[in-house]
């Protein structure tokens, strides 16, 4: 929130080019950091991927057997009825 906070500050008024420009040099950039980090993180380090874990680990509760994967199960449905 830099842009906000500048005309905050100074009372600086930017122009919707200004702003444009700026717009698309930021997301620019965050896509860049983004690619080169899932190279990293992903593909070089072999680092797995965090939703398909969460999803993995999501059904294994679920169809795992036993009281405690009972419980477990009831828990995940019960917070997500409250959230």
């Amino acid at each position: 929130a830099p842009i906000p906070a500048l005309a905050l500050v100074n009372g600086t008024q930017l122009s919707w080019a200004w702003l444009a420009c700026w717009l698309f040099v930021v997301s620019f950039l965050g896509v860049m950091v983004a690619v080169g980090l899932r190279r990293q993180m992903l593909l070089r380090s072999g680092l797995p991927f965090p939703a398909g874990m969460a999803t993995a680990q999501t059904l294994r509760e679920i169809y795992s057997h036993g009281a405690e994967a009972t419980a477990r199960v009831r828990v995940l449905f019960a917070s997500l009825t409250l959230a």
